[in-house]
This record gives C-alpha cells, sequence and structure tokens, in this order.
C-alpha cells in the first residue's frame, strides 16, 4: 500500500511538471510566431512584456527574456521608421528595457552567441537615436 501511495504521489509530480514544460512550450512557439510576424511597435512591446511574464515564471529558461529584448528592440526599429536623430527620448527607454532584459538572459546562459547579437542591436539602437553624438 504504502508503494502504491509513493508511485502514485510520484507520477503526479511527474505529469505536473511534464505538463508546465509542455504549456511552456506551447506559450513560447504562440509567442515567437507572433513576433515573426507583428510589424506595430506597440504590438511588439506587449509582446515583450508577454515575454518577461514567461521568463519571471519560468526562472531557468533564457529564451524568454532573449525575446523580449529582441521585441523591444524591434519595437524601437521600427518606431524610427528609417530616420537617424532626434529620437533619443522615445529610442533610449526601450534600449534600456532591452538591456535590462538580456541581462537576465545572459545571466542565464553565459557566452551565448544570440545575447550577443541583441546586445548589438541594442547599441545600434542607442546610436540611431542620436548619430551626431554617439557615432563617434
Amino acid at each position: 500500500m504504502k508503494h502504491l501511495i509513493l508511485s502514485s504521489a510520484f507520477l503526479l509530480v511527474m505529469a505536473t511538471a511534464f505538463g508546465q514544460s509542455e504549456k511552456y512550450t506551447r506559450t513560447m512557439q504562440e509567442r515567437v510566431a507572433a513576433l515573426d510576424t507583428t510589424r506595430n511597435a506597440d504590438a511588439l512591446k506587449d509582446i515583450a512584456a508577454g515575454f518577461e511574464r514567461i521568463g519571471d515564471a519560468e526562472k531557468t529558461q533564457w529564451l524568454p527574456y532573449y525575446y523580449a529584448a529582441l521585441a523591444e528592440v524591434n519595437a524601437g526599429y521600427f518606431m524610427t521608421n528609417g530616420k537617424m536623430g532626434g529620437m533619443t527620448e522615445m529610442l533610449d527607454p526601450l534600449a534600456d528595457k532591452a538591456e535590462a532584459l538580456i541581462t537576465k538572459a545572459e545571466a542565464l546562459s553565459a557566452d551565448n552567441s544570440e545575447i550577443y547579437i541583441v546586445k548589438k542591436m541594442i547599441a545600434s539602437l542607442r546610436m540611431m537615436a542620436d548619430p551626431m553624438n554617439r557615432y563617434m
């Protein structure tokens, strides 16, 4: 009887853990698909907030923070509409938020090439905000 109770408890714990992993995977796939197709800055900010919530829930996963930072940077790129300069008050907060998110991702996955690419994108976003003063 004791083995039956222990086995049942073990199976329940395993099913719960597997269910959360499946839920995480499904949610991430949906959000990544939305990130790939969205071309609106406000919608990208909403997607970034969703990824950040997933990252806060899944403490050991670096991908939600990575995608949240990528969405923030992409939102900044779409806000520029091909213009450069005079947008520091609009783009710097996005770059700051993206940098904070990518730092969280890097803490979970050090020496990751994807993280370095987003860091480069953040630096480019900062330069686009005020190229006359920041390109030096």
